[in-house]
């Protein structure tokens, strides 16, 4: 839902109540449509956030932490000039419309005292922010209107500071029975009618009149006088709403996710779930969260998974190169062979041959040995012997370049799992930090977003044992060396990406019905958790080794044992808050 000009004025009466007075201490653009104001008054300090972006544009207090850029854009640097340590001496709305005024009292560049006016205007993919002077002449706007149009606003440094033209619609303040009577002569479904007649309401609240009038939402000029009557209670409702009696600010959650706002009840959604909030900078602030973040760790995991198939890809074709020049050197003991029969053979060789048929007495055969006819016979036996000791060199290296492909395989592999089964953007960024660290990218600039989050998650086994699983390799390497004892247990799904899983021992061996539910647990944190008897190795973790040298999270393990499981979604249910 967009905010509509009754929402704009209880945020304005609500920022009156808390923000008037207060001193702006900071100006911050943690994106480029939004700007973030840090206020203080003798009593409290505020930050009031302002999104000017299409779609999503809003103001309320806030006390989310945000990501600034390293080098804040210029007309973050513009307001901070003319803003910086300016007191809010004023707030007003415009009847009808989502602007919200605010009345800066300054010290501009020669010391002398102004009055600033800075415009938040939240009308959709018009929205801005415009920083205006004493005499009303634009100083800055955060976006640029170059318009032709005289009925157009025109906002650019040095033009005159002008509202929105005025729209032929009828205030909500105005009468009802006027309201209703233009409604009745509206076209098209009551819905339409509404908001094609009043002023200043959304979409959303124009069909809960209608709803609350016919559910049907039948044509306006067709409505019986009972309908109208109806139309005009519901219009009074909305009314009493937005004067703050029977005012109701919630959210309306759809499967989970936050569909839509209010000031009042939407009883068009009965069926659905609400949640109501006592300020609205609270509802706005959960609202947008929780739609920003889901944005918000799509694009990270899109950002992520793109880059680690890239490198999966690299390290793929990188290991398929190596694995061919390692079939060659498979060749090195036949070069070994043609210098020992050389060698034995030295006096019935003659020089300047191009080739020698002997006896391999190993095989009990003849070969044919391709000679150099330049060199003497000891000179090809050591060209053979020198061929030899460099494709054997060379296979030792390419098997450890090999090695450190499959190591470096896996481990992506893991981080790939991880990102898959990311559910926060906190965990996100963890696993683009933990990338970095790698040195697989370059590392972020700017401070980071900080959540006091749970590193781990729990779970109670049937008869209360504790069971600790990791959410990363950086986690999983906290749980398995620092969060664990000697004598707890630790699970693992076999030869695939999966969470560590650690069972705390109480007393002595548990029981297997224990070992069970834990095995479980760990094929149910792996990417083999749709699969039935999936193997899972256990042992204490007094038998796990960091690997010396290898990415974080990387363990050996020895006098293990396996347990085949079939991953249940029943074990949600032993899942608990940490």
């Amino acid at each position: 839902m967009a905010l509509d000009s009754v929402m704009i004025k209880i945020i304005a009466d609500e920022l009156h109540d808390s923000v008037l007075g207060s001193r702006i201490d900071r100006i911050t653009m943690p994106r480029r449509d939004a700007v973030l104001l840090s206020l203080r008054n003798k009593h409290t300090q505020n930050k009031l956030f302002i999104s000017a972006r299409s779609g999503a544009a809003r103001i309320n207090l806030t006390e989310r932490e945000f990501e600034n850029p390293k080098t804040p854009p210029g007309f973050c640097m513009l307001l901070s000039k003319y803003l910086g340590s300016g007191r809010v001496s004023g707030i007003e709305t415009i009847e009808g419309e989502r602007i919200i005024l605010f009345y800066i009292d300054a010290i501009n560049e020669i010391g002398d005292r102004t009055r600033l006016t800075l415009s938040v205007e939240l009308m959709g993919r018009y929205s801005n922010v415009v920083l205006a002077s004493e005499n009303n002449m634009i100083i800055d706007a955060l976006k640029h209107i170059d318009s032709k149009d005289e009925d157009k606003r025109t906002i650019l440094p040095g033009y005159p500071f002008t509202y929105p033209p005025k729209i032929d619609k009828t205030p909500l303040s105005g009468k009802t029975s006027e309201i209703v009577d233009k409604i009745r002569e509206g076209k098209g479904t009551i819905s339409k009618a509404v908001l094609d007649t009043i002023l200043g309401i959304g979409p959303v609240v124009a069909r809960e009149i209608a709803w609350r009038t016919d559910k049907f939402d039948g044509e306006a000029a067709s409505m019986e006088e009972a309908t109208v009557e109806k139309l005009a209670a519901s219009v009074d409702e909305v009314k009493l709403a937005a004067m703050g009696k029977k005012r109701l600010l919630s959210i309306v959650y759809y499967e989970g996710r936050p569909m839509e706002y209010s000031f009042l009840p939407l009883t068009q959604y009965e069926d659905l779930e609400f949640a109501p909030f006592e300020s609205v900078s609270e509802l706005l602030d959960s609202y947008w969260k929780e739609r920003e973040d889901e944005e918000l760790k799509k694009a990270r995991s899109h950002d992520l998974e793109s880059k680690i198939n890239a490198l999966l890809e690299k390290v793929a074709k990188r290991k398929k190169v190596r694995e061919e020049d390692f079939k060659d050197t498979s060749r090195s003991e036949e070069l070994k062979l043609f210098g020992d029969l050389i060698t034995s053979n030295i006096h019935n060789i003659e020089k300047g041959k191009e080739s020698v048929k002997l006896y391999d007495y190993y095989n009990d055969r003849i070969i044919d040995i391709p000679l150099d006819p330049r060199m003497s016979p000891p000179q090809n036996a050591q060209n053979y012997y020198k061929r030899y000791r460099k494709l054997t060199n060379a296979a030792k290296v390419l098997a450890e370049l090999i090695n450190e492909d499959n190591e470096e395989q896996k481990y992506l592999e893991s981080v790939k799992y991880y990102l898959e089964n990311a559910v926060s953007v906190q965990e996100y960024a963890e696993l683009r930090e933990e990338l970095e660290n790698a040195g697989y990218f370059k590392k972020s600039s700017g401070k980071k977003i900080s959540e006091k989050k749970s590193d781990f998650i729990y779970y109670r086994t049937s008869d209360g044992h504790h069971v600790t699983v990791g959410k990363n390799n950086k986690s999983n390497e906290k749980l398995t060396f620092d969060t664990a004892r000697k004598s707890d247990y630790w699970f693992h799904v076999k030869g695939a990406p999966g969470s560590h899983v650690i069972l705390t021992v109480k007393d002595g061996m548990p029981p297997d019905t224990v070992l069970s539910e834990a095995a479980m647990i760990a094929a149910y944190h792996s990417s083999q958790s749709g699969g039935e008897l999936v193997p899972v190795d256990y042992t204490e973790v007094k038998n796990l080794k960091k690997i010396k040298g290898k990415r974080v999270g990387m363990v050996s393990y020895s006098n293990y044992k396996t347990a085949f499981v079939t991953p249940d979604k029943i074990i949600e249910e032993m899942r608990i808050d940490g």
